[in-house]
């Protein structure tokens, strides 16, 4: 008996190992494959993060070892669609189209996918099946937001396949189609399949329409070039170039800057003519001389369409034109006068009022304002409907100030809020009331205005306003409005109400979720641009995964416009008008950050007054090129650019380097820095300067009275330099709210 129960206890402690064992077995096996899942999850999320870092190779790395694991139908396709889309980022054209093709039809992104192959297989210039990919992609998707951009990429696989009858057909669809952003373009390719087909003359006309349409782009210039040299290869062939289509080409080099190549072919269309024609060719001679500074040339020549075209369309250009030339030469009562006669003569002019504006102005420099209040008067009265009559009735009121009558500057300002409360003079106005009762002595009046402008936070002037109460309120002169608590005062009109930014992230398209979690943000960038022009409901969320994208495809200054839209959406508003936060540092972002931080330090200067100048300079746009021709981010003339790269031993430097972030934003730094070493550390002075050059910035501190920055600033005699710099101060106060950590002059300093 005894040995029956031994057996059977030792047959149950076996039964039990094995369970155990068994049991074990099993959980070992679950959380292999549990760990092997959970692997190929963060593995396809740490491949997707090198995506959006455009780490393409390391990510294809990964991708391509997980696709057999990744079993899920979506994931499978997703990522079958992000490999397609990183080899494609690396021009590795044969890959991504191994990739696309493994997608299934079905998948919500086919459409994409059709265009890529379509554009990896022009890329590699098999233009056979290139074609029958965005015919392919063309027949099913009429209505898709790329479909003129797929017809216009099928014309050019036509030309090169040199089947330029079909090319062509394409290019008219897209001509006639003024909306489509082609147009122009592909008048300009239709040229070029002219001249393949032999058709000389056909293609001369068609480059002449790609000018007339627009004379002062890239592409006008191509153009000419196009026209040159059919003439010279092909001038036995009856091709002949009009006076009319002479003068465009000229326009060409005009508005190119390429002013001594513009007075020959000009020149060409005057000879020995004294029609219209002529007169115009003549004018625009004149102008080449005015932007060139060569002031004596501009008056010979303006004064030729007066001698020979008296019934020009251009005749009282040209006699106001001259007069400003002699404003330029500094022979301001020859000016004067001729801007007197001129208004005089022809008051029904559209340039009389400018005319009487300048006459105003220039009194006004000059000093003399009590003349200069009559013809600014003269212009509001004579002028009602003109531009420049709020600027004239601003400046009514600058005049009285200056002379010392205040009650009548304080009624011409006063006046002027009522008249023009959407003028952007506004604030300016309401602050110089107050200054006036600073003046004055009435300090509680002065805090009234103050604060009046403080609560409708009336741009740099709330700023200013803040400051003088401060000031006041230092010298214990008055007491602070114990409504407006200024010490927690903030330039921007921010709320903290997070619903207002509540699930900002959020898509209703099942395309654009899909497109930006597969962080396609090219293909994103389309999709959501047609749902915003689709006037979609949930339109801040789509502008703002729009941004985003920009963000990441490096698009930083179309992305500063976007965040310009967004922030203007009333969904995004409290109900005093205030926003969130997040809102601000998308009108105020600090693209560049790691590069601005570096040389801020490296030269000793704030790296958030380097951002504030970039924002205004160039509105974050790396390719920004001005009618100076300054470039870049931080808008670097050519010559000052070489300067500064030599002093800072950069090697090799060109102009061109000046469209590289890194170079230009060097550059910029330490320029701002050796302004600040100039002009004392003044943040405005140096704003100025920046615009307006170093060298009139110091001969305006020679002439003019410093004791007041802000009578300082206004009468500076260059406008645009005076708003530059209260918009760059503006923002730079803007930006200290937004990014507090840095704002801090940095330790170490190297003085240029």
């Amino acid at each position: 008996m005894k040995k029956i129960s031994c057996l059977l206890i030792i047959i149950l402690s076996f039964l039990l190992t094995c369970k155990v064992a068994v049991n074990t077995a099993f959980s070992k096996t679950s959380r292999k494959v549990g760990t092997k899942t959970k692997s190929t999850k963060v593995q396809l999320k740490e491949a997707l993060k090198l995506v959006e870092q455009e780490e393409y190779q390391r990510a294809t790395e990964i991708l391509e070892s997980l696709l057999p694991n990744v079993q899920d139908v979506a994931s499978r396709n997703r990522t079958l669609y992000v490999l397609g889309n990183s080899f494609r980022r690396q021009n590795k054209w044969d890959k991504a189209i191994e990739y696309y093709q493994q997608v299934p039809a079905d998948y919500i992104l086919w459409d994409y996918i059709k265009l890529h192959i379509a554009e990896s297989y022009q890329a590699q210039n098999d233009y056979q099946n290139a074609l029958v990919w965005y015919e392919r992609f063309l027949s099913d998707h009429p209505k898709h937001p790329t479909y003129s951009f797929a017809q216009y990429q099928l014309a050019l696989c036509y030309m090169k396949a040199e089947n330029y009858e079909a090319a062509l057909k394409i290019y008219s669809q897209l001509i006639d189609n003024k909306l489509n952003g082609y147009s122009r373009a592909a008048q300009y390719q239709s040229g070029k399949a002219y001249e393949a087909l032999g058709q000389w003359q056909q293609a001369y006309f068609t480059y002449q329409h790609v000018i007339d349409r627009n004379s002062s782009d890239s592409m006008a210039r191509d153009a000419l070039e196009r026209i040159n040299a059919l003439v010279a290869a092909h001038h036995h062939n009856n091709i002949k170039i009009t006076r009319e289509r002479r003068l465009s080409m000229g326009m060409v080099l005009f508005d190119a800057g390429k002013y001594i190549q513009a007075r020959n072919e000009l020149g060409r269309v005057v000879s020995d003519y004294r029609d219209d024609l002529a007169g115009k060719a003549t004018y625009f001679i004149a102008q080449s001389y005015y932007r060139q500074g060569r002031y004596d040339d501009a008056i010979t020549a303006y004064q030729e369409i007066v001698n020979f075209y008296p019934t020009s369309d251009y005749l009282t250009r040209a006699l106001y034109q001259t007069a400003l030339c002699y404003e330029r030469k500094e022979q301001l009562t020859k000016a004067q006068q001729l801007l007197k006669d001129f208004v005089a003569q022809y008051s029904w002019s559209a340039w009389a009022d400018n005319a009487l504006y300048e006459i105003a102005t220039s009194l006004k420099h000059l000093r003399q304002y009590e003349d200069a209040i009559k013809v600014y008067t003269q212009l509001t009265e004579q002028y009602a409907k003109s531009d420049l009559v709020d600027e004239a009735r601003w400046d009514i009121g600058w005049c009285y100030f200056k002379l010392g009558r205040y009650q009548d500057s304080i009624t011409s300002f006063q006046t002027f809020v009522t008249t023009f409360p959407k003028s952007k003079y506004v604030g300016q106005a309401q602050y110089w009331v107050g200054k006036i009762y600073e003046k004055q002595n009435e300090l509680v009046r002065a805090r009234e205005i103050y604060d009046k402008i403080i609560r409708e936070h009336q741009w740099y002037y709330s700023i200013r306003a803040v400051e003088r109460i401060q000031a006041l309120f230092a010298s214990e002169n008055i007491g602070v409005n114990e409504n407006i608590d200024i010490s927690n005062y903030r330039r921007i009109n921010a709320t903290s109400d997070s619903s207002l930014w509540r699930d900002m992230e959020r898509l209703d398209s099942p395309r654009a979720r899909e497109l930006i979690a597969s962080k396609a943000f090219d293909d994103a960038i389309t999709e959501l641009e047609s749902l915003a022009k689709s006037g979609k409901q949930n339109l801040k969320q789509i502008y703002y995964n729009l941004i985003l994208s920009r963000q990441k495809e490096k698009q930083f200054y179309q992305a500063y416009l976007d965040g310009l839209k967004l922030f203007r959406l009333s969904d995004l508003k409290n109900k005093g008008n205030a926003s969130p936060t997040e809102a601000y540092k998308l009108i105020y972002p600090f693209y560049f950050q790691d590069i601005i931080t570096k040389y801020s330090t490296e030269y000793g200067i704030d790296p958030l007054f380097v951002i504030s100048m970039m924002r205004e300079e160039s509105g974050y746009d790396v390719d920004a090129i001005s009618h100076a021709g300054a470039c870049g981010l931080m808008q670097i003339m050519p010559g000052t650019g070489a300067d500064v790269a030599q002093r800072l031993k950069i090697s090799s430097f060109e102009p061109t380097m000046l469209f590289e972030p890194e170079t230009n934003i060097q550059i910029g730094t330490w320029y701002m820095k050796n302004l600040m070493d100039t002009f004392d550390n003044n943040h405005a002075l140096v704003s100025g300067a920046y615009n307006g050059g170093p060298g009139r910035m110091k001969k305006w501190l020679e002439e003019l009275d410093l004791s007041d920055m802000d009578e300082f600033i206004e009468d500076i005699p260059i406008n645009e330099t005076r708003r530059h710099i209260k918009k760059v101060m503006d923002s730079y106060y803007i930006y200290k709210e937004l990014y507090p950590e840095s704002y801090a002059l940095p330790q170490i300093s190297k003085k240029p």
